[in-house]
């Protein structure tokens, strides 16, 4: 008997991580996994809460034909979302792609994450204009980062 109601309360509970798995991932994410809304990030807790649209993209046209490289995820705490917001529009007007603002703060110094070594040039053209117009103690530098993210993907840490 326990081991029927155990087998029964797992199949309850796959079927509702189903459901809200179905309802967090658009529909055609199987057939093509790498369109904007099926990228994801590894690095926050917190994707869900992107104030942004939640959209990114390892390659997207800038205005002008130039091939855009990186996508940003910026990552601020409440304290911060003024500066987020900023920070976006800066990034977005020298074409960079900006996934989103979310809330998740960092107990650690700011920085730009980058995941892969060819991407640290882009992480520290980003630190440069985030630094330019950033507070002291939200200054971040560039940091290879263990996490697997795809190509281009960068985490931008603007503390609490």
């Amino acid at each position: 008997m326990r081991a029927a109601l155990f087998l029964l309360a797992a199949l309850v509970s796959s079927a509702v991580a189903g459901l809200v798995l179905a309802q967090a991932v658009p529909k055609d994410c199987d057939k093509n996994p790498t369109s904007l809304e099926c990228l994801s990030y590894s690095g926050t807790k917190s994707s869900s809460k992107s104030q942004s649209g939640n959209v990114g993209g390892a390659l997207q046209e800038r205005s002008g034909g130039t091939p855009q490289k990186y996508v940003v995820f910026i990552h601020a705490g409440k304290s911060r979302q003024d500066l987020a917001r900023t920070v976006e529009q800066a990034l977005t007007a020298k074409g960079y792609l900006v996934r989103g603002i979310d809330d998740d703060p960092d107990p650690g110094k700011p920085r730009v994450d980058y995941f892969r070594d060819d991407d640290l040039s882009g992480a520290g053209e980003i630190a440069g204009i985030v630094n330019s117009i950033a507070p002291a103690d939200a200054k971040p530098e560039p940091h290879r980062s263990k996490a697997s993210n795809p190509p281009g993907f960068i985490g931008l840490w603007l503390g609490k």
